[in-house]
């Protein structure tokens, strides 16, 4: 039961910047770029599939997962990785395309595409181990 309350807690945590931006509206990111919103995005989705796998670490390390649960969280981390490296060059295209003045909205395009890939797999990591973690008392 502990487990459970760090990883609602932990997913709280996580969670909660993105519900006061839209519950604000985005105040806080007048004059920002959507790049710029973005990249704090992205910083939010990496702080939120961190604490979800710290607590899948302690729920597997006390015995309560089985090992196709693992090999599921396993396989839908790699993938969450994967789209977060894709995600991280997109930002390099991105950044590179406006310093040397060239035509950014193609990049942005690009950027935004992917970044909607990369919130896609840290949404199916963070579900998987919650419904895991729910399914097993």
């Amino acid at each position: 039961m502990k487990l459970k309350s760090a990883l609602a807690f932990a997913l709280l945590t996580a969670w909660l910047p993105i519900s006061l931006l839209l519950f604000s509206g985005c105040a806080w990111f007048s004059g920002k770029t959507p790049v710029d919103v973005a990249g704090t995005g992205e910083g939010i989705a990496v702080s939120t599939v961190n604490a979800a796998m710290t607590a899948w670490a302690q729920w597997v390390n006390a015995g309560n997962a089985t090992q196709a649960q693992v090999d599921a969280v396993k396989a839908a981390y790699n993938q969450y990785y994967n789209a977060q490296l894709i995600a991280s060059n997109a930002f390099t295209s991105y950044f590179a395309s406006t310093s040397v003045g060239t035509n950014t909205t193609a990049a942005q395009t690009a950027l935004m595409t992917v970044l909607a890939t990369a919130t896609s797999s840290q949404s199916n990591v963070v579900a998987l181990i919650e419904s895991f973690t729910k399914t097993n008392k």
